[in-house]
């Protein structure tokens, strides 16, 4: 049977990563695949080192697994703010490394992304990745994987029941044989007769049929009726507990289903239910907060509605609250909801609440711009939590655009315990530090009489740029440009050190550069002109290098 080895990146979603290992698993057999993380602690041998078991492992194995999704390549250490697989010692660079070396059989994963990363992306010993065919995934594609790895599930099913089968032969023949010689005649006319005249079994045993009127549908019966195997029991004594009362309340159940919640009751969930676009909302992504936030804002009924916020509030203030119980709990309510039925529900036990759920935190919704970080590969991490040890969701470049829904509070970073909760332009949702992003607020052209800010003639500005994108002194200018008209911008450095500097860039309202310029060797001199295709206001902005201190001076003529 082979052996696998799954090299992935703890920080990012563990969905996929449990669902490949779920898949190889049951087809290969637990003892043969290999992941490495608390769980597959049993599997290491008892003083070894990660260096020793995982060197032991890649040679053990007969193919490495390479999980690779989107932004992959930029996660970023949050300590020294670069990105981990420039690091000598990162773990999942030398795993590939000892895989390459040890000429194992690579089969790259790509999640979420169609291609590799690029070869600036990555150090120069990674760049052999492409050489291997990868098997592409995106989000609704674990039942493809699946369906992908069914039929080698089928021929090693086939193979195990032909095995199983013939040993039963052997042993019921055996058997027969051993019977016939030591019990000859034992089964006596009279005893046929007996077995033959033995009551049918009670059409009582059977469980009663069950009306299922009130407010919670058949639904999360399903979800918990269909869960693993080795939860069948604990799902069946809670539907029989759930059919022979009938009058339980909304409160009760949802404490049966929080029992049996889980990732794979959630995907149970949304591929058995008959209402597929709440179906859909429930399970909009293997983003937990999408799922939840969505929950939240599209969920009409007041009692669940506020139910629900709680819960997301809760998980998000809450460190201790891990993000699969917040998950649990918003599936639970949405199974809950059915959107056909009324607030005058049969189970008029349920409680109602006086008043909806209103969050503490700021909820003006408003657009920001991730600050110029400091560092290769210049991405700010969205997480899960409003903690920087938090699952990475994606990342964002500098300068990128994002949608603010809330400020809330969370770990302190810089003696900042803000952060924002953000919707990227990929539609994922999460959190940022506050440290990371800007707003820059637009100017707007004012009657003819007087104007929020001076049409453009000629100024200057002049600071320190200490570090990339951060300074001492002014660093960016607001400027009206009516079209047509045209801008000189010269930049002035002191002390440039090649093959880094300082630049200037014209901004305009979309956050857009339209021009820019910059100054690398010793006290040199740069310039752009740049003629305005349409009227509005601009922003001059400077721009630094991560490790050097520079003087500069801008200057401008209209």
């Amino acid at each position: 049977m082979p052996r696998i080895f799954i090299c992935y990146r703890r920080s990012i979603s563990y969905t996929f990563i449990d669902a490949i290992e779920h898949e190889l698993v049951e087809i290969f057999g637990n003892k043969n695949v290999f992941k490495d993380d608390s769980q597959e602690a049993h599997k290491f041998t008892p003083g070894a080192t990660w260096e020793k078991e995982t060197i032991a492992r890649i040679k053990w194995a007969d193919y490495v697994f390479v999980v690779i999704p989107l932004d992959w390549e930029f996660v970023v250490d949050d300590k020294t703010q670069q990105a981990r697989l420039w690091h000598e010692k990162d773990p999942v660079r030398r795993e590939l490394c000892l895989a390459k070396n040890y000429d194992k059989n690579i089969i790259p994963m790509l999640i979420n992304r169609r291609a590799f990363p690029t070869t600036d992306s990555i150090p120069e010993e990674l760049w052999f990745l492409e050489k291997h065919t990868a098997v592409i995934l995106q989000d609704d594609e674990i039942n493809k994987l699946k369906k992908r790895l069914a039929p080698i599930r089928m021929n090693i099913l086939k193979r195990k029941l032909a095995k199983f089968a013939i040993l039963i032969m052997a042993l019921v023949m055996v058997s027969s044989i051993i019977l016939l010689i030591l019990l000859p005649g034992s089964a006596t006319p009279n005893d046929r007769n007996d077995l033959e005249s033995a009551p049918l079994p009670s059409a009582t045993s059977s469980p009663p049929e069950v009306d299922y009127s009130g407010t919670l549908t058949a639904i999360p019966l399903t979800v918990a009726a269909d869960l693993a195997s080795e939860l069948t029991e604990t799902a069946v004594s809670i539907t029989s507990t759930y059919n022979a009362n009938t009058t339980s309340t909304a409160q009760s159940d949802l404490g049966t289903l929080l029992a049996q919640s889980s990732i794979d009751a959630a995907n149970r969930f949304y591929m058995q239910s008959t209402d597929t676009a709440q179906a859909q909302q429930t399970l909009n992504s293997e983003n937990t907060a999408i799922a939840l936030t969505t929950i939240y804002t599209q969920n009409q009924q007041q009692i669940y509605q506020t139910e629900t916020a709680y819960a997301i509030d809760s998980w998000a203030m809450n460190s201790n609250l891990a993000t699969q119980r917040a998950l649990e709990i918003g599936l639970t309510m949405t199974a809950l909801y059915d959107p056909t039925e009324t607030p005058t529900a049969t189970r008029t036990s349920s409680p109602t609440p006086t008043e909806t759920f209103t969050p503490t935190s700021n909820n003006v919704q408003r657009t920001m711009w991730v600050n110029y970080i400091r560092t290769e590969p210049y991405r700010a991490n969205i997480r899960a939590h409003p903690l920087t040890s938090a699952d990475r969701l994606d990342s964002v470049a500098q300068g990128e655009e994002v949608s603010v829904i809330q400020e809330i509070e969370g770990e302190s970073v810089s003696n900042s315990t803000v952060w924002y909760q953000v919707r990227t332009n990929r539609e994922i949702v999460g959190f940022i530090h506050s440290s990371l992003l800007s707003e820059y607020p637009v100017p707007t052209l004012a009657a003819s009489n007087t104007s929020a800010v001076s049409p453009c003639t000629s100024g200057s500005m002049n600071g320190t740029a200490a570090g990339l994108f951060q300074y001492e002194g002014k660093r960016s200018q607001s400027i009206v440009l009516t079209a047509g008209r045209s801008i000189q911008v010269t930049l002035s450095v002191s002390n440039a050190i090649v093959p880094y500097g300082v630049g200037i860039a014209l901004v305009n309202a979309q956050n857009t550069d339209v021009a820019s310029t910059d100054v690398v060797t010793g006290e040199s001199t740069s310039s752009f002109t740049y003629i305005a295709s349409s009227t509005g206001v601009y922003r001059l902005e400077v721009r630094g290098e991560s490790r050097h201190t520079y003087n500069y001076s801008v200057s401008w003529i209209c």
